[in-house]
């Protein structure tokens, strides 16, 4: 195989994992996103129904019950929308986008805003700024974790994925 077959042949293959990286993780970040979306309005994500459920089917303690929710709670928004940002990032990148990490990093504290938003119009539920800050924190923590374990510190503003040459 002469070299030029060996390129086409790679560039090929390289354009079909990065058409099946699209057409997978564009819906499973848009799919996420509806979710998180129809949980801010549903009374079943609200922690008074969680704090009940524990007291009802471990027999706990209300403020047992309530402190196991609030943290779970919390932890769940840093985990989450750091999560949630590195899949963004994912996906900017496989749509070669200039700036990637940093748009996958807002996209992420945007659905947060919404996020927040949407409950503080809910019967149910009851928007926060400072989750909105705890989701900045796990996706500022995710995407500097992430950088450092990649070598990817240089290329994190600028969404390449070659390592910087020392």
């Amino acid at each position: 195989m002469s070299r030029r077959q060996h390129l086409d042949r790679q560039r090929k293959n390289f354009n079909q994992r990065e058409l099946w990286t699209r057409l997978l993780l564009t819906p499973l970040l848009l799919g996420i996103v509806l979710f998180l979306l129809y949980t801010s309005e549903d009374p079943q994500w609200a922690g008074s129904f969680w704090q009940k459920w524990l007291v009802a089917r471990f027999d706990l303690e209300p403020s047992v019950a309530q402190t196991i929710v609030f943290w779970t709670r919390k932890t769940l928004h840093f985990v989450g929308y750091g999560t949630l940002s590195l899949l963004a990032w994912a996906v900017f990148a496989a749509w070669r986008a200039p700036l990637a990490a940093v748009c996958g990093a807002a996209f992420a504290v945007l659905v947060a805003v919404l996020d927040e938003g949407v409950q503080s119009f809910s019967a149910f539920r009851s928007g926060k700024p400072g989750d909105v800050v705890l989701d900045l924190c796990g996706v500022l923590f995710a995407m500097a974790t992430v950088g450092a374990a990649l070598g990817l510190f240089p290329a994190l503003l600028v969404g390449s994925h070659k390592k910087r040459k020392h």
